[in-house]
């Protein structure tokens, strides 16, 4: 300790000096003993007191100075304060030469201002949120995690810096905005991860030479004419699988045009185009008729329709305001009358009805509760009950499941949509605690590539959402470790920081609330949580579904498509990897026996599939017993080297469809996939960004870029 001068580290990237006239030499001296044990990389810093005085540092790369003031402010406000405003005047950048333009550059940086800055230019203070120390320990604002390895960085990256140093052929030497510097490095701080050289790229995988995934970005680049031809593309051969091949009509991006008359009333409520001229969901206000139909399986045919109906709807790429505009979309009679009422007054008249029997609004009731179907329904309703209360004072001879219980418990807080930037806060809480995890676990050389994301409708950028689905995907250092051994301890870690509630998750976290899916290639967890409030003193948020999945690197690319995609989109992009020719002849190139594709969450693999005799294929004609080449040997089964390509494959991922008499015989090897995009151009398709896989979803053209 020095007089007049107290220095203290108080995170991996600051430098916090109380400052009483103490010298650039002095700060250089006292800092020497506290970085004795620093093994990571360090530059040449001079520094200047203001007072003819300098002093030469190594200090540890992306380390800023900063007076205690901005540790009391970051900590009063919760974010960190940019450490320009409160740089110590004993350690400000020397003041250049008056020669310096001409002077060869020197191995030794200077600092500029903008490197007292918190991170750097590209450190938006909204990516620097403070987390909630835990008990008993000390705060912790960031981490700083090792620079990328230069194998991992391309030809063409070294290309972009050598660019960005030389101005191109042509360009303006005044006037012209600089070239940002590509990044080099970036530090985590709380949840997101920043550069402290250069600026993160917006995109990285695809076209871009970059590593997916690298500095924590997993934005892909995308066309969005051509991802809305993709789109209309895929919703095309997935109704009528005979079109492949026919002239398509140009696609447009659909849009609400009509809605913009004066007058009209435009749809805030879904993203629908179908619903655009109306201040409701046409295709919700369809589904709640079901209502009238829940009671007995002879209405079950009924049920049926009404969501065959409804998704037609929701491909639906044109407003529906008149008669004329229900008849194009082709439903049936009555189908067609009670959209045509719904369209008029908001309502259908059959729910009038419904809503006066009892024993159908409490059957409707019992369904909302989780864990519960029909038929449990039908038995509640069968045993005298009408209520939830009524279900509540008989848990014990009802049998209720545990599941059930909680979601007796927080049934109304489960009914109440959950908003975006609720979702946001609990992705937050999450990310910080899978990093600190994964960099515990030895994981911290490559942390940023560790993918913690909400999933489903908030990664599609929906307004409100019904669940929280959050994914982890571990970096490839963690290649080895247990998905379900980082889940428990991810739970717990969790528990403790009060977002997750102590509900179907036992603090033993045993294999039963810890389901492994394909053997040790993926860990879900399935439970209730609270998301903290924005404030302190806020009222507490309700009680919220949560699901969480881990799975390895390897399996990224797939999982992420799978949990970002819609369910119609989902089932479009499967079937055509099933049955497209493109995909056929990428099936057959990996595999003479294949006839198509199969994409699940974990690969891509070629697969035989079989069909009864006489029935039609996808396109529309009659075949044989055999594949969909055609090709049958005469007891209509499998080619004897499908069955041992089927047999070479692992118990856990061949299932029940790996079996030589199923419809379907996983063949290998799987197609190899480094991205999102490499699925698509497999398939011979464009890439579409998760916000774009919804059919009938009228896009705005800002949101595109």
């Amino acid at each position: 300790m020095f007089a007049g001068c107290k220095i203290a580290l108080c995170d991996t990237t600051h430098v916090a000096v109380r400052s009483s006239g103490c010298s650039a030499r002095t700060v250089a001296d006292r800092l020497k003993p506290l970085l004795r044990t620093w093994k990571g990389p360090v530059d040449e810093v001079r520094v200047s007191d203001g007072k003819g005085g300098q002093a030469q540092l190594r200090l540890p790369r992306g380390f800023t100075f900063c007076t205690e003031q901005w540790i009391i402010d970051s900590l009063a406000k919760g974010v960190l304060q940019p450490a320009e405003a409160y740089r110590p005047a004993c350690v400000a950048p020397p003041a250049p030469p008056p020669q310096a333009a001409q002077q060869p550059a020197s191995p030794t940086r200077q600092v500029s201002p903008a490197s007292f800055g918190a991170a750097g230019p590209a450190a938006p203070a909204q990516l620097a949120q403070l987390q909630q120390p835990e008990a008993g320990q000390g705060p912790s604002y960031s981490d700083v995690t090792a620079p990328l390895s230069e194998a991992a960085l391309s030809a063409a990256l070294a290309d972009a810096q050598q660019d960005a140093q030389q101005p191109a052929a042509g360009e303006q030497q005044q006037g012209a905005a600089p070239r940002a510097r590509p990044c080099r490095r970036v530090v985590r701080r709380g949840a997101e991860f920043v550069a402290v050289e250069g600026v993160v790229p917006q995109y990285t995988g695809g076209d871009t030479c970059l590593p997916w995934g690298a500095y924590g970005v997993w934005e892909e680049p995308f066309d969005a004419a051509a991802a809305r031809e993709t789109v209309h593309k895929l919703q095309r051969f997935y109704e009528k699988p005979s079109s492949f091949g026919a002239d398509m009509p140009a696609v447009a991006a659909p849009d609400a045009s009509e809605a913009q008359k004066p007058g009209a009333r435009i749809n805030t409520v879904c993203q629908h185009a179908c619903c655009a001229l109306r201040p409701w969901c046409i295709v919700d206000k369809l589904l709640e008729v079901k209502q009238c139909y829940i009671s007995g399986p002879a209405l079950q045919h009924k049920q049926t329709v009404i969501n065959k109906s409804a998704k037609k709807l929701e491909r639906w790429e044109q407003p529906l305001d008149t008669a004329e505009d229900v008849k194009r979309v082709e439903l049936g009679a009555k189908t067609e009358g009670k959209v045509l009422e719904i369209l008029q007054t908001g309502t259908c008249s059959k729910l009038g009805a419904a809503q006066e029997d009892p024993r159908v609004q409490a059957l409707n009731l019992f369904c909302e509760v989780w864990g519960c179907g029909v038929k449990v329904a039908e038995r509640w309703a069968a045993a005298g009950c009408r209520t939830l209360d009524d279900v509540r004072a008989r848990v014990g001879e009802l049998s209720l499941t545990a599941q059930q219980q909680a979601g007796l418990r927080h049934h109304s807080d489960m009914q109440v949509p959950i908003p975006r930037s609720e979702v946001g806060r609990a992705e937050q809480v999450v990310r910080q605690a899978c990093f600190d995890l994964v960099e515990r676990w030895g994981g911290g050389g490559d942390a940023e590539q560790t993918f913690c994301q909400g999933m489903g409708s908030y990664r599609r950028r929906a307004p409100f959402t019904h669940d929280i689905d959050i994914m982890i995907c571990l970096p490839p250092s963690l290649d080895g470790t247990s998905c379900s051994a980082f889940m428990a301890e991810l739970l717990r870690l969790l528990l403790s920081r009060g977002l997750l509630l102590d509900e179907l998750s036992p603090r033993a976290y045993s294999s039963v609330h810890v389901d492994d899916e394909g053997g040790d290639g993926s860990a879900s967890w399935s439970g209730f949580c609270r998301v903290p409030p924005a404030e302190q003193g806020a009222p507490l948020l309700p009680v919220r579904r949560i699901d969480v999945k881990v799975y390895h690197a390897a399996h990224a690319p797939y999982a992420i498509n799978y949990f970002s995609s819609g369910t119609l989109f989902s089932k479009a992009l499967r079937f055509w990897a099933n049955y497209a020719p493109p995909a056929a002849k990428v099936a057959r190139a990996a595999n003479p026996d294949a006839t198509g594709l199969k994409l699940s969450d974990v690969d891509l693999l070629p697969i035989q599939r079989l069909r009864p005799r006489g029935v039609a294929s996808p396109g529309g004609t009659k075949r044989p017993y055999g594949d969909m080449n055609g090709s049958s040997d005469s007891e209509g089964s499998p080619t004897a080297a499908a069955v041992a390509a089927a047999a070479a494959l692992s118990h856990s991922r061949r299932h029940k469809w790996g079996k030589p008499d199923g419809k379907t015989v996983e063949l290998g090897p799987a197609v190899p996939c480094t991205d999102e995009t490499s699925i698509f151009r497999t398939l011979s398709l464009d890439y579409v960004p998760p916000h774009m896989r919804n059919f009938g979803v009228a896009y705005n053209a800002s949101v595109d870029r």
